[in-house]
């Protein structure tokens, strides 16, 4: 990563549309990786789901997109949605030059602090029809992140990644599972952030994500500690939540409009 692309992704901080442009481009160039670690006790899984409810921001050449929302509800229809997803943006890494390109989606806004500890898991429908050469590489990545209100990136990301020669993608939609080592306490009032990310050595390669479909649902099932139940749209199950550290009853997400909802 060089300077200049780190002064990029904080000169993006300033103006609404610039600052969804910087919180979607962290993945892509500020990225750390993380080491696994023993979880001494299963933590309560929650499974969020990946939908295009609306479109936050489009890079021009389509290779940063974020979405509204990652959320608990399973998508119950068969239409498909299908994203594509542009490798554009230039790394340099290791001598070699390769090209990335992310989809995000974020959470609605966390009621409680919340800790996020173990093995996110993602499952990813995704495809490309784009061969590549046996000289040429791919690679997908997934990551985590923590912003604020105002779309600024508090804690992370922390993302994994795995690539091969030619491409690793199906031209069929095909379910992708990938992993990340998670343990960081979310604050009240902030959003957990999903990304994806391809790569390729191939400027331009192109990639879609399959997703809010009952055959494709795109999702990422999250280890936290501390409250039990999911959160989702019914009274019977909002009724079922609860924070074990402090008692507290209700839904973990408020409905207070900032950037994200």
């Amino acid at each position: 990563m060089t300077d200049k692309l780190t002064s990029l992704c904080w000169a993006m901080l300033v103006g609404f549309e610039m600052r969804l442009l910087s919180l979607a481009l962290t993945f892509l160039i500020v990225g750390a990786n993380v080491l696994s670690w023993p979880v001494e006790a299963e933590p309560t899984s929650a499974t969020f789901y990946f939908h295009c409810n609306r479109l936050m921001f489009a890079s021009e050449n389509r290779s940063v997109l974020m979405f509204d929302r990652a959320d608990v509800n399973p998508p119950l229809g068969h239409d498909v949605t299908v994203v594509e997803c542009v490798s554009e943006i230039r790394q340099v890494v290791l001598f070699m030059t390769v090209w990335v390109g992310g989809v995000s989606w974020g959470s609605r806004r966390l009621l409680n602090d919340t800790r996020m500890l173990g093995t996110v898991r993602f499952h990813c429908w995704l495809s490309s029809e784009e061969s590549l050469g046996f000289w040429e590489a791919s690679g997908v990545g997934v990551g985590v992140a923590e912003v604020d209100a105002k779309g600024r990136v508090v804690w992370g990301p922390v993302y994994r990644y795995v690539y091969s020669f030619r491409s690793m993608l199906s031209s069929v939609p095909s379910e992708y599972p990938l992993t990340v080592d998670v343990d960081h306490v979310f604050r009240a009032g902030n959003h957990i952030l999903f990304g994806l990310v391809i790569g390729s050595t191939r400027q331009g390669w192109r990639a879609k994500v399959h997703l809010d479909s009952a055959d494709y649902p795109s999702r990422v099932v999250v280890p936290f500690e501390g409250f039990i139940g999911l959160p989702t749209t019914t009274s019977i199950d909002k009724a079922r939540l609860r924070h074990e550290t402090t008692g507290d009853s209700g839904q973990i997400y408020n409905e207070d409009k900032d950037i994200l909802g």
